[in-house]
């Protein structure tokens, strides 16, 4: 059957209209009535699930995420927290697998694991706990300070132990707490900026990312945090936000610049004794096993260290492999959602999956 579509630049032949038991109405209505159903889909969609872009007219646009695109990313994390597929829920939410072809979520299969990077912040000062905390098993990224006494020293360490390195790089505060050589503020132009940032890398020659020492005031502002992640994305760096201030844009941004980078999810001593290092580390667990990845921050204190000597193990007995902060940037970097979106749609996965 040939259909012919009307239109100003395409008028209908000649030949059907001297043919007098052609019907028009079909090929009139038809697109007419596609045309109208498809605008009513599109302004459903737009109007629902719309939300702001970021305002950067150098970076991507990003593009609406649907209720069931979100669930199939957290079916990605976490596939065990979602009903397989066919059940009933019983309580009429539909569940991920129900939306989404299985055949989908069975090529997810080889990427199932749970994975958590730990990341030790603050390497550079002190010799003796540096050189302890570089023979934690397994793979620990550690944080350097540029410009600290012992900077290049543990840098060439971790290269030869094949530990990750990244820049741990100073950033002003609210606090206006002293930054040091190369530090990064609100109040540099974007050459001055940029600079200081390439004098850092420059002598971590193999950090492969970067993250915020301090930072709760420069990562609230937009434009130098454009400028970080514009170089970052020259270099071919992923990023971290330690997520010093809750109000940080940081993570946003690069988002928006297509660099691999996470949020840090759980600081693991910022309270020195051993049983809150204990809370934090199982908390560590729980948030790994909730959304299929998690990141955590620590420092170089004797407490710390000797936790995750004895405690690092233990990952294994939760099905958690331990990872580089590189890994864990570049495999889950694209699928990570903000938090409130993540606890509502989680809310409804478990709603489903009872």
């Amino acid at each position: 059957m040939m259909i012919y579509y009307i239109s100003e630049h395409n008028p209908l032949p000649k030949r059907i209209i001297k043919q007098p038991n052609v019907n028009l109405t079909v090929p009139l209505y038809l697109p007419i009535a596609a045309i109208i159903a498809a605008t009513i889909m599109v302004l459903s969609v737009t109007f629902s699930w719309s939300h702001n872009t970021h305002a950067n007219p150098s970076a991507p646009n990003r593009s609406p995420m649907t209720y069931y695109q979100i669930l199939n990313d957290l079916a990605e994390f976490n596939p065990a927290a979602i009903t397989t597929a066919g059940k009933d829920s019983g309580n009429g939410i539909a569940s991920a697998t129900d939306a989404t072809p299985t055949s989908l979520l069975a090529a997810k299969k080889h990427i199932n694991s749970v994975q958590v990077a730990i990341i030790i912040d603050d390497i550079g000062y002190n010799y003796a706990q540096g050189v302890k905390a570089m023979q934690l098993p397994g793979a620990i990224t550690y944080a350097i300070i540029p410009h600290s006494p012992k900077a290049i020293f543990f840098a060439r360490h971790a290269q030869q132990l094949h530990k990750e390195v990244m820049l741990h790089v100073p950033m002003s505060t609210v606090y206006n707490t002293p930054l040091g050589k190369d530090g990064l503020t609100e109040s540099m132009g974007e050459h001055t900026f940029k600079q200081a940032l390439t004098n850092s890398l420059a002598l971590l020659p193999n950090a492969k990312g970067v993250n915020n020492h301090m930072g709760s005031l420069l990562t609230q502002k937009d434009q130098p945090m454009n400028w970080m992640m514009q170089s970052l994305k020259q270099k071919q760096l992923y990023f971290i936000d330690s997520r010093t201030s809750t109000q940080s844009v940081a993570w946003t941004v690069a988002q928006e610049y297509g660099i691999p980078s996470l949020k840090r999810d759980i600081f693991l001593d910022h309270e020195v004794t051993e049983k809150f290092i204990a809370s934090q580390f199982k908390k560590l667990i729980a948030k790994a096993l909730l959304q299929g990845y998690a990141v955590a921050i620590a420092h170089p204190y004797p407490e710390t260290i000797l936790y995750l000597e004895q405690n690092l193990a233990s990952l294994s007995s939760h099905n958690i492999t331990l990872v580089s902060a590189s890994e864990l940037a570049n495999r889950f970097s694209k699928h990570q959602i903000p938090h409130e979106i993540t606890r509502v749609v989680t809310h409804h996965t478990k709603s489903a999956a009872q």
